[in-house]
């Protein structure tokens, strides 16, 4: 069973089984239920767009 796959088991309204609990059992680490990736700006994406097509024209630099 994957990681994905055990944080899909953990069930945040227990009221028998804390969260602590289930994530020691599950053996995930509790942050990453919390973990929210933050979106990439437009700027970001230009700029790494832009390296990689200068490394697929250029990749001995």
């Amino acid at each position: 069973m994957n990681r994905s796959e055990r944080l899909a088991l953990v069930d945040h309204d227990d009221p028998v089984l804390p969260l602590v609990a289930q994530c020691r059992l599950l053996k995930v680490a509790r942050s990453t239920l919390y973990y929210r990736p933050a979106p990439m700006s437009a700027d970001d994406l230009a700029v790494m767009r832009r390296m990689d097509e200068l490394h697929s024209a250029l990749p001995f630099y």
